[in-house]
């Protein structure tokens, strides 16, 4: 149901005069249709249904419901994000352009806020300045963002707004409420150093405006004096001067973006703050559980499936949150049952609510988590198994049937929940959620990314930690390389093959991508599509190295994973590893698909410096080192042809970016992967300013005569002397970003002044996994996999199919990858015994001798032969004794006994070996060079 409430909450933060609230609930009381829709579309018949009814009105009033059903229309549309008629969008669009026309009308205002804003200001630094809500307003709305009055009333009187995160200063703000009144979806900007420093100052005084009418008064006794002398300026009336203003300085696109932040969302202030204060790999340790195989149970032989919560939640009730947490705490390991997983997911869910409350209280009763989580017996009909679980599509298309099945309105919102919950853990984070979110809630934009210094990060602990094989880290490490750079999802960079990605030169890094329909799977839109990537030369190094390895796989082959490895398999090894290494470093809410937002982000940012060649914003010196001009100019090289950028047309520089993330309206890509507005403004802006020498003081928080101000901006100047020629007596040219930056970090913290270091040098990734291969002692692939790179190793070298089929045979099982010194003691005995040419040895037939052979033939490197006994047996041998005891102490598992008699010597047993699909000789062969 469309709640008139919700209507009104997002009318506040719009720019135009609403509607009257009478003629409001007049049409969404007579408008059933549309609070029963199950889909959001707004239907052609939806519309004649309301229109007809606001026909039989024969009073002024029916120009008042018009208007009413046009806002929420346009509420629907843009807020809602539904579906709307081809008509109504043009009607939307021709609105939109009237609009746009009315702001070009205020241009000569425009003109005269600006420059009497500006002397104010001025003339206000000359003296200590007593900042009040006005003065404030017009400079937050000329250098933060044209935004709507209730949102800066809603900044003038939370403090909390105010951000000062890794050196640079912000304002972030609640712009989406779910049916909870959670706090979910954010808008954030960069303040400017003045705007930073009069709201800190307004703050310390603690400013004294009741509600949002006391600021409107204010700010039109402000305008209507000297120097302005605008009179009855009203709230439309002054952001169309202040849009008109941002037109200068923005493209158009983002114009429009910057007034209405409803639908850019920005990182959550918890996830900001991890983003921003990433620290640096000196902190990474390898980590013992990242590339842990999850253990899994056999199917249920009962058939009756049980629910762990139901005595959770017993225990909470009876013991009390406290206790009940210990409990939790001191338990084993998770086992995943292989039939179905939702039991133990519901009982995680439950546990989270007992730990961390709902939305509006830290402790809940039993009878409210119990009304959150009652949806056991619906969930029984719709089992989820571990396979399906880790599969992208098969989760998602349980996902579908499960919602959408559930017939009350309550139980699907409370199947949501669980759903949104799923789709942060670790296993089901392929989950996409957005067709699921109820049709009377906006949708939820899961604005998180990993960020190209995160992504190093990632790489590292990646690196340092210990997985099955080197072979599995490599896969992992161009996993997430590729993911990042070409923004892929998790399905595409599994079924990318070997045959979809091109080099432009033997020692390149670029290259190119081709994302397709395969016979695994198919892409999310059923449309192919290229990214073409530049890659960092160490990451690079990294990626030829994989193609070097594997330049003999057949290709149709995966690029990640081994030939003939199954999806399913792929998912375990390599999507899991990666997915515990990005919520080690980005937090519990990060998922492997914001290595596709974070590569977009990437991706545009390249583009607008393609264009501007302006990265005087940037601070991140990972960042960065991707924004250098030939780094850029090289990524876009298919796009420019050798042109210069000024011969290539800028309006279709959106839909490049679009078109390569396979998105057909970059209006899709902004909303669902760019998150925030405090990192776009920094591109269009120019990269020097000029500071007159009192507002510098008043910035620094100097005094007014102080003299300190020269070394102040010696200081600044210093790392910049290149890019600043104009210093004055009363006035300097400086980066906006060195101010900003000393404003928020003060004297005593220069070393965010630093120069940020654009020739960054990536870890030598190659080397570094080399060099581990290099070490290995234990793990039989590995040494496998050292052989194959040296190709003097043995005489008929390991080809990659081979390498292929001894990984599929020695992992059946999991791989022990350190053995004892009696063990290693063991194997050399039988490799020795063995012949070469028939696969066989004699074995004795005693006690000792059979509990030695059986722990060697439950070793991963041995467990793959069939053994084959044969008991070459004297005639003159009557008892049946030695049958027997091979039968009680030989035989491993169904093993058979064939007896031959022999008229001399004595009896003997002989053991045969046999694989299947490879040649025994051949891996008996390579073992005697692993381990003699």
């Amino acid at each position: 149901m469309i709640s008139f409430k919700s209507v009104t909450d997002w009318l506040n933060t719009q720019l135009e005069v609403p509607p009257m609230s009478d003629e409001l609930r007049w049409v969404l009381n007579h408008w059933s249709e549309v609070h029963s829709a199950m889909q959001p579309v707004l239907s052609r018949s939806m519309l004649v249904a309301i229109n007809s009814k606001i026909r039989k009105i024969s009073t002024g009033k029916r120009r008042g419901y018009q208007k009413a059903l046009s806002v929420i229309t346009v509420y629907l549309s843009e807020y809602l994000q539904w579906s709307i008629p081809e008509k109504e969008k043009v009607k939307l669009q021709d609105a939109n352009n009237k609009w746009f026309e009315e702001v070009t009308a205020q241009s000569a205002n425009s003109e005269c806020l600006v420059n009497s804003h500006q002397k104010l200001i001025e003339d206000a630094v000359k003296q200590p300045i007593k900042v009040n809500a006005a003065m404030l307003s017009i400079t937050l709305l000329l250098e933060t963002a044209p935004i709507s009055l209730p949102a800066i009333f809603y900044l003038l009187t939370h403090p909390a707004v105010l951000e000062e995160v890794g050196g640079i200063a912000t304002v972030c703000y609640p712009v989406s409420l779910d049916d909870e009144g959670e706090q979910r979806q954010y808008a954030r900007y960069k303040l400017s150093a003045l705007s930073y420093r009069l709201l800190k100052e307004y703050f310390r005084a603690g400013g004294p405006l009741k509600n949002i009418k006391a600021l409107r008064l204010n700010i039109r006794e402000y305008l209507g004096s000297a120097p302005f002398y605008l009179e009855n300026v009203s709230d439309s009336q002054l952001l169309k001067m202040i849009t008109c203003y941002w037109q200068k300085r923005l493209p158009n696109f983002f114009v429009k973006d910057f007034i209405n932040p409803s639908n850019q969302f920005a990182l959550h202030p918890a996830r900001y703050l991890i983003a921003a204060n990433c620290s640096d790999n000196s902190r990474l340790t390898q980590n013992k559980t990242l590339f842990h195989t999850h253990t899994t149970l056999d199917i249920n032989p009962s058939g009756k499936q049980k629910w762990p919560h139901k005595k959770l939640l017993k225990e909470y009730k009876k013991l009390g949150k406290k206790a009940v947490l210990k409990l939790l705490k001191s338990e084993p390991s998770v086992v995943w049952p292989q039939d179905n997983i939702l039991p133990q997911l519901y009982y995680f869910y439950v546990a989270e609510l007992i730990e961390f409350g709902g939305v509006k209280k830290d402790t809940l009763r039993v009878s409210t988590i119990e009304t959150y989580t009652n949806g056991d017996e619906y969930l029984n009909l719709h089992p989820l198994s571990f396979d399906d679980a880790i599969s992208e599509e098969a989760l998602n298309n349980w996902a579908e049937g499960f919602y959408k099945n559930a017939q009350s309105e309550s139980v699907r919102l409370h199947l949501f929940y669980f759903l949104r919950f799923m789709a942060e853990q670790e296993l089901t984070d392929a989950l996409d959620i957005d067709a699921f979110q109820p049709v009377n809630l906006p949708k939820t934009v899961d604005a998180n990314l990993v960020s190209a210094k995160e992504l190093n990060e990632i790489m590292h602990l990646l690196s340092e930690s210990e997985a099955e094989n080197k072979f599995q880290q490599l896969f992992c490490l161009v996993a997430v390389i590729l993911s990042f750079h070409g923004c892929l999802r998790r399905g595409e960079i599994l079924r990318l093959r070997m045959q979809d990605v091109e080099i432009s030169e033997p020692k390149g890094t670029l290259f190119r991508l081709t994302i397709t329909n395969t016979a695994e799977g198919r892409t999310k839109n059923g449309k192919s599509r290229v990214a073409h990537i530049e890659l960092p030369i160490e990451q690079a190094k990294l990626l030829r190295l994989l193609l070097k390895i594997k330049e003999e796989a057949h290709y149709l082959d995966p690029l990640i994973g081994f030939s003939g490895e199954l999806i399913s398999s792929r998912e375990r090894q390599y999507i899991l590893p990666i997915t515990r290494a990005i919520k080690s470093v980005c937090g519990p809410s990060a998922r492997f698909h914001h290595l596709r937002h974070g590569g977009a982000f990437v991706l545009a940012s390249q583009v607008f410096v393609l264009f501007t060649k302006n990265v005087s914003s940037v601070n991140c010196v990972y960042l960065s080192a991707l924004l250098q001009e030939p780094f850029v100019k090289n990524r876009f090289s298919y796009w420019l042809e050798g042109r210069g950028i000024e011969q290539v047309n800028s309006v279709v520089a959106l839909d490049v970016i679009a078109d390569m993330i396979g998105h057909s309206l970059f209006e899709t890509t902004r909303k669902s992967y760019l998150h925030g507005h405090e990192w776009i403004g920094g591109y269009f802006t120019p990269q020097v300013q000029q500071y007159s020498k009192l507002l510098l003081r008043y910035i620094l928080g100097l005094n007014v005569g102080s003299n300190d101000i020269s070394r102040q901006v010696n200081i600044l100047i210093s790392n910049d002397i290149e890019n600043l020629q104009s210093i004055s007596h009363s006035s300097t040219n400086l980066l906006p970003r060195r101010v900003h930056e000393m404003a928020v970090n003060k004297a005593s913290k220069l070393s965010w002044l630093a120069t940020c270091d654009t020739n960054l040098v990536d870890p030598n990734w190659t080397a570094f996994w080399i060099e581990k291969l290099a070490r290995t002692s234990d793990c039989s692939l590995d040494l496998l996999i050292q052989n194959s790179l040296n190709t003097k190793a043995i005489n008929s070298s390991v080809t990659w199919e081979e390498l292929s089929k001894i990984k599929q045979l020695l992992y059946r099982n999991k791989l022990s990858t350190q053995y004892k010194k009696t063990t290693y003691k063991l194997i050399k005995q039988l490799l020795c015994k063995l012949d070469i040419k028939e696969c066989s040895f004699e074995m004795e037939m005693t006690k000792r001798a059979a509990v030695r052979y059986e722990k060697i033939f439950k070793l991963p490197e041995f467990a793959v032969f069939n053994r084959h006994f044969t008991l070459f047996k004297n005639r003159g041998t009557l008892s049946d004794k030695q049958e027997l005891f091979i039968a009680h102490e030989i035989f491993i598992a169904n093993e058979k006994l064939m007896v031959e008699p022999i008229h001399l010597g004595k009896t003997k047993l002989v053991v045969r070996l046999e694989l299947s699909g490879i040649s025994e000789q051949w891996l008996i062969n390579i073992y005697r060079q692993l381990f003699l």
